[in-house]
């Protein structure tokens, strides 16, 4: 009796092993549904995944070679942002653990870990606007509106005091650049009366002068006044500016004048950046300049005067970038609106001595079609 019992538990823990190799084998487990057969080769090969269980065999094989790939993308940078928040938390004034803190949250963060360096951010403009921390800080500016309006209020009664330090005046201008253009230019002229001989402040306060005129297109009686204004800050700027500074303000100073229908200035503007700039330095600001002079002689309708100054620019090389445009492009298309076809295909002649003759032709069948070509620059293959 007992010899049978013996034998029967020895089947038993036969059967149950043999199930758990079955089990453990993946050929066995794998099963029709994980495999297929080569039929001219024999072998077996993984059947084609959905999408969801790619991605998940993805992000596997990125953590296991590379934990900071994981799943959550941001992992890493909760780790490397908790002991910062502990040092926040115990000690509220440790200014070098928040100045960490921006740094680490530079780029590569999640919305939640955004909204905490906006805490931060608002923190050193409450507690120290001067700091270095704050210098270039632009992670708020539209990106949320309630942020925008609780930052704004806290810079505003910073900036209200009238010994409010030069540091934070500088970083209150550099805030207010993209988000209040007119209001950066107002601080930069508060830190020429302290460092009147700073030409950064000048070139920066003409720079905030033009860009709130061209956010001001849909007012006119407001961009007309704004004009102004940067026209005279131009002047200032001029004064003191050199070099590359020098061109850009120059070029700013093109738009503006002809804003306010100076075009002996205007004019006399751009051809002293026509004398002074370095093409290989300056040919953005050069560009720009007889941009704005050309916009404005068809809207002023001397419709000649832009075909010179479309033709000026023939001779200029071809882009460095697939798909950009050369600076006659803005030019060449509002005279084609004008009709004005003999002088764009003119420019087209002009631009096939240096530029890749098939591309040239293609605008050139555009234009003698009657359509307006986008010309993007788009070399054949060689």
């Amino acid at each position: 009796m007992r010899k049978g019992v013996l034998v029967a538990l020895a089947l038993v823990a036969l059967g149950v092993a043999g199930v758990l190799a079955l089990r453990s084998d993946p050929e066995v487990t794998a099963g029709p549904s994980s495999s297929s057969t080569d039929p001219s080769s024999g072998s077996s090969a993984p059947a084609p995944r959905g999408p969801v269980e790619t991605r998940r065999a993805n992000d596997a094989a990125l953590a296991s070679v590379d934990p900071s790939r994981a799943a959550d993308p941001f992992a890493a940078k909760e780790a490397e942002l908790d002991p910062l928040r502990r040092r926040m938390r115990r000690h509220p004034d440790d200014i070098e653990a928040r100045r960490a803190f921006l740094r680490a949250t530079s780029s590569g963060i999640s919305h939640a870990q955004w909204r905490e360096r906006a805490d931060v951010v608002l923190w050193f403009i409450e507690n120290h606007p001067g700091d270095q921390a704050l210098r270039g800080e632009r992670l708020l500016r539209g990106a949320d509106a309630q942020l925008w309006y609780d930052t704004d209020e806290a810079w505003r009664e910073v900036v209200a005091d009238p010994d409010v330090s030069t540091d934070a005046l500088i970083n209150a201008a550099g805030w207010y650049s993209f988000g209040d253009p007119a209001g950066s230019a107002d601080l930069y002229r508060r830190l020429q009366e302290r460092e009147p001989d700073n030409a950064d402040w000048y070139v920066q306060e003409a720079r905030g002068r033009y860009t709130a005129a061209l956010e001001a297109h849909a007012d006119p009686e407001r961009r007309s006044a704004l004009a102004e204004e940067t026209v005279q800050a131009v002047s200032n700027a001029l004064e003191v500016a050199e070099g590359r500074d020098r061109a850009r303000v120059l070029a700013q100073g093109v738009g503006a004048a002809i804003d306010t229908g100076d075009w002996d200035t205007a004019q006399g503007w751009i051809r002293e950046l026509e004398s002074e700039a370095d093409p290989s330095e300056d040919g953005f600001a050069l560009r720009h300049a007889r941009w704005s002079l050309a916009r404005g002689l068809i809207e002023a309708g001397d419709l000649e005067g832009a075909e010179a100054e479309l033709l000026q620019m023939g001779g200029e090389p071809p882009p460095e970038r697939a798909s950009s445009h050369g600076a006659g492009a803005p030019i060449a298309r509002l005279l084609l609106r004008e009709g004005r076809t003999e002088a764009v295909l003119e420019y087209l002649d002009l631009l096939e001595q240096s530029w890749d003759p098939a591309q040239v032709d293609a605008w050139r069948q555009q234009v003698l079609a009657g359509e307006i070509p986008d010309f993007r620059y788009r070399p054949s293959a060689p």
